[in-house]
């Protein structure tokens, strides 16, 4: 068995033993069809700007649904347990999370969508460690996992920020 294959078989337990872990349902949850579902942020779809928009309006809808289609379109080209701990992936679903803080118009609505940034980056965070565990499959690096990190971080710092701040304004 090559090095290759080796690391390749591990990570697929690796992967195998952690989903059973941290995926159990409780009994009377449907069931899923052996597929995890994808996180909010990642299946989100374009919106539409009110007919009595202005211009910034416009504009704001504009750039989230850019975000979407870009989210969209990198789910499509990183099939795989690694897609959420993609660079580019990660840089994406920030920008998505910036264009829909900024139309959201409401406190609480700016904290769920905070926290499911958080959650989200918790996962990526998961995964990366799991590959690195698994002596870096997929190219994954130290640099990826402190990248991720600090995405996290940030996102929690951002949310812990916007609960103390009890304004009702972007």
């Amino acid at each position: 068995m090559t090095t290759h294959s080796f690391r390749a078989a591990l990570l697929f337990g690796l992967l195998l033993v952690v989903s059973g872990q941290a995926q159990r349902r409780p009994p009377d949850a449907p069931p899923r069809g052996g597929q995890e579902p994808l996180p909010g942020l990642l299946q989100r779809t374009p919106r539409k700007a009110a007919t009595d928009a202005d211009e910034l309006q416009k504009k704001l809808v504009e750039r989230y649904n850019e975000a979407v289609r870009e989210v969209a379109n990198l789910m499509r080209l990183s099939r795989g347990p690694a897609s959420a701990s993609d660079a580019s992936l990660i840089d994406a679903v920030r920008r998505l999370v910036e264009a829909d803080l900024e139309l959201a118009d409401k406190r609480d609505n700016r904290l769920a969508l905070l926290k499911e940034y958080v959650d989200y980056l918790k996962r990526a965070e998961q995964e990366t460690e799991l590959l690195l565990r698994a002596g870096g499959a997929r190219g994954t690096s130290e640099t990826d996992l402190a990248r991720i990190r600090y995405a996290r971080l940030s996102a929690e710092i951002r949310l812990l920020r916007a609960q103390r701040d009890k304004s009702d304004h972007p």
